[in-house]
């Protein structure tokens, strides 16, 4: 488990994702599988909810971003294997989503390359590890922009269903 840092950020999120929905922590329990004594457990970091009360607690607050923080805060694989993610506005995710693909673009050609010879040699290493770190630049811009669509798409529905 991670540590007490970790689970705050998640803690912090929750409350502020169901503060945004609902008005108290016992309307939320009406639409969420916890009760509200649990839910205050979660929201002020004394307990941690499984990866699947996480998830249905994002679904439920319609919040994938919370999703997102569970996996990169609290879950210990998700933590090591996964950077956590920047939710901008589109205009912040474009520009950087080019930037980041502009600098694997330019590296493309050492990149090339090193890898022809099917092994990476000695004096080869340390450009492949600044191109290995580009792409992880490019997943974490790519990813940003995924999240932004999840989010506005979920808005967005919500909104229609309401003008129904």
């Amino acid at each position: 488990m991670q540590g007490c840092a970790s689970i705050a950020t998640f803690s912090a999120r929750l409350y502020q994702s169901r503060k945004q929905r609902f008005r108290s922590r016992e309307e939320a329990a009406e639409y969420m599988p916890v009760c509200s004594r649990l839910l205050d457990d979660y929201e002020t970091g004394k307990g941690v909810p499984t990866a699947d009360m996480a998830l249905a607690m994002s679904e439920a607050l319609a919040d994938p971003v919370l999703r997102r923080t569970y996996c990169t805060t609290v879950c210990p694989i998700g933590a090591k294997h996964q950077e956590q993610v920047r939710v901008d506005e589109l205009p912040q995710l474009a520009i950087r989503l080019v930037k980041e693909l502009q600098d694997v673009v330019d590296k493309q050609k050492t990149f090339i390359n090193i890898s022809f010879d099917g092994h990476v040699d000695e004096h080869e290493l340390i450009d492949f590890m600044d191109f290995a770190r580009e792409l992880r630049e490019l997943k974490g811009a790519v990813e940003s922009l995924e999240l932004w669509v999840e989010t506005e798409l979920e808005t967005k529905k919500e909104t229609a269903i309401a003008a129904i």
